[in-house]
């Protein structure tokens, strides 16, 4: 009987380790580059209400606020005019952007099969190379598990002025993109 118990506490104390892990709820959200002359907007595929339903505040008051400012998701120039460079139809959790307005990267440093896709480079809003977790992962049992999914990524790099992006994974794979189209330059152990 007291074993029913502390697996009863248990469950009801620690949910995420009794039922799995998951991704956070989508969100809309802003990166500004780092020159600050271009903000890339994501605009989460839920209504507004629920949007800010999701979150406590500041980040509810955050969410608010962009989906005041802006009306579609893309880049953006960063001025008050919210001049709207060129939009998307995806949501991505999360992305860099480039210094020119042209180039974005989403990453998934989290996947649940060898074939999810792991990183995508885009050229104002149109995919122009996508990578999967096997074809830059070479030793999958170096991979990090956790209850549903598994982290290849060990950490990266994005040097905007040389529009190079640096992955390590975590079976130290080294790679260098050029984020204009995503072609791998070059890749060592």
């Amino acid at each position: 009987m007291l074993i029913r118990i502390f697996v009863v506490l248990l469950v009801f104390t620690f949910p995420s380790y009794s039922f799995g892990d998951k991704f956070a709820p989508q969100s809309s959200y802003i990166v500004i580059s780092s020159n600050q002359k271009y903000v890339f907007v994501m605009i989460a595929p839920l209504s507004a209400e629920r949007d800010a339903s999701n979150w406590i505040e500041p980040k509810k008051n955050e969410i608010i606020e962009i989906r005041r400012k802006y009306s579609k998701s893309g880049m953006y120039l960063n001025d008050e005019s919210n001049t709207l460079l060129w939009s998307v139809d995806w949501y991505r959790y999360g992305v860099e952007i480039s210094n020119d307005g042209v180039s974005v990267i989403s990453t998934a440093g989290m996947a649940s099969e060898m074939e999810s896709t792991a990183l995508t480079f885009y050229s104002n809003g149109n995919p122009v190379q996508s990578y999967t977790v096997n074809q830059l992962v070479k030793n999958k049992r170096k991979m990090q598990h956790t209850a549903s999914h598994f982290f290849w990524e060990k950490e990266s790099l994005f040097d905007r002025e040389k529009n190079r992006y640096y992955i390590e994974t975590l079976d130290e794979m080294h790679y260098i993109f050029d984020t204009s189209n995503g072609a791998i330059i070059s890749s060592s152990k």
